[in-house]
């Protein structure tokens, strides 16, 4: 087992497609990668030249560094989810063959615009991602899931596939809720956690989500019930108060988000606290978090014998 501790070749491409519909995060999430990533290969896949998330790529020290490489594809024509990944999988393999990038030892950032990485970020992929043995290939996160608000989260989801080593044959298939084949290497999982935070926006943003998985899952989405109903407020059942702090990057935001909230984030955390009166709910969402953190533990113990974690 050979190990990467003093290998220079290290380099990291983040993948991550973009849609017309806001995005208020991703100048964050581009600001939060900035200092650890190699490139960002960006598919611009709304088919709308105007798309107004360009002005966030614009405005960002990555695009002004050169560090943005931007396509543009048509979202259907390309087969959905899948299929724009792999217009960025694809990229990626043309600039190997350009020589101006090596398979040895380059690994892929599985990434999305509304995601916001930790100052730890960089300490993460320069001192421990860099630095795994050659056989492993596919590095796993945690992200904490936010709905409606940013004082509770609702789960601790495991990020599959977060940091994977690229190779020629790794394509996406489905064209929605996509996932990743032909990966090698051994799989490990750590205590990396990181926000997300894309059901933090009005519903009237959502559907325009929710509309594409319509289409190809055959569900039913009514925007009425998605306000009123328990599509979103019924996670407030699920809310574990935040001890953790959100990237420096968003103080701004949150706090104008929480001096003007919208409607429905008012009655999510009216009724979150409502049933945080409830002992029994409180105690059952306790022992969640603690399980959660006992689970992060254990993979930080895991994943130990791999190198230092920051």
């Amino acid at each position: 087992m050979k190990n990467s501790d003093n290998n220079n070749d290290f380099k990291l491409i983040a993948n991550v497609i973009m849609g017309d519909r806001p995005e208020p995060f991703f100048p964050f999430c581009l600001e939060s990668i900035k200092e650890a990533v190699d490139l960002v290969v960006l598919n611009d896949n709304s088919g709308n030249p105007g798309n107004p998330n360009l002005e966030y790529v614009k405005n960002s020290d990555l695009f002004k560094e050169g560090k943005i490489d931007l396509l543009t594809s048509d979202f259907e024509k390309a087969g959905g989810f899948a299929g724009v990944r792999n217009i960025c999988l694809d990229r990626v393999q043309e600039l190997i063959s350009e020589g101006k990038y090596s398979n040895d030892n380059l690994w892929i950032l599985y990434l999305d615009c509304d995601e916001v990485h930790p100052p730890n970020f960089r300490k993460f992929v320069k001192n421990f991602l860099a630095k795994l043995p050659e056989d492993v290939g596919i590095v796993d996160g945690y992200m904490y899931q936010f709905i409606l608000t940013f004082d509770y989260y609702t789960t601790l989801e495991r990020r599959h596939n977060l940091f994977f080593r690229f190779h020629k044959d790794i394509r996406w298939e489905r064209p929605v809720h996509e996932t990743l084949v032909n990966l090698k290497g051994t799989r490990i999982a750590t205590d990396y956690t990181y926000p997300h935070y894309g059901y933090l926006l009005p519903p009237e943003d959502l559907m325009n989500r929710w509309k594409l998985y319509e289409k190809y899952d055959g569900l039913d989405f009514d925007l009425e019930k998605v306000k009123k109903e328990d599509m979103l407020l019924d996670k407030s059942e699920l809310c574990i108060p935040y001890s953790g702090e959100h990237p420096p990057c968003l103080s701004d935001y949150i706090a104008k988000f929480r001096e003007h909230p919208f409607e429905l984030n008012r009655a999510f955390i009216e009724k979150t606290e409502a049933l945080r009166k409830s002992p029994m709910k409180v105690i059952e969402n306790l022992m969640r978090d603690v399980n959660y953190q006992i689970r992060l533990k254990f993979r930080r113990i895991q994943a130990a014998k791999y190198g230092r974690l920051p």
